[in-house]
């Protein structure tokens, strides 16, 4: 990710309330060779999706909805998916953006 967009997903992070669910996709490896958070306020658009895979078409994409506890903690829920991905989402993106540092 970009400075850019990292910061662009910084300010959307700040915009997301206890009484949102905001959809995210995650990936590992994004088209820089680093993890790729993507969080909208409505839905993903497909072909952002598209563009995603097409630089890494071998990367396993996590989708689902982020919400704030009441407490300020960003929650990731994937469905069935593991919670492997969390802790590469902490590890990466948390030094980088404070709000992704405890994410759960």
């Amino acid at each position: 990710m970009t400075a850019e967009q990292l910061r662009a997903l910084s300010r959307t992070l700040e915009l997301l309330t206890p009484q949102d669910a905001w959809p995210f996709v995650y990936t590992s490896t994004g088209p820089d060779g680093f993890p790729t958070l993507i969080v909208r306020r409505r839905r993903i658009p497909p072909d952002e999706v598209r563009d995603l895979l097409r630089w890494t078409p071998n990367a396993a994409l996590v989708r689902g909805l982020v919400v704030r506890a009441p407490d300020g903690v960003l929650l990731f829920d994937a469905g069935e998916r593991g919670d492997g991905w969390k802790d590469e989402l902490r590890a990466f993106l948390g030094p980088l953006i404070p709000d992704l540092a405890d994410a759960g």
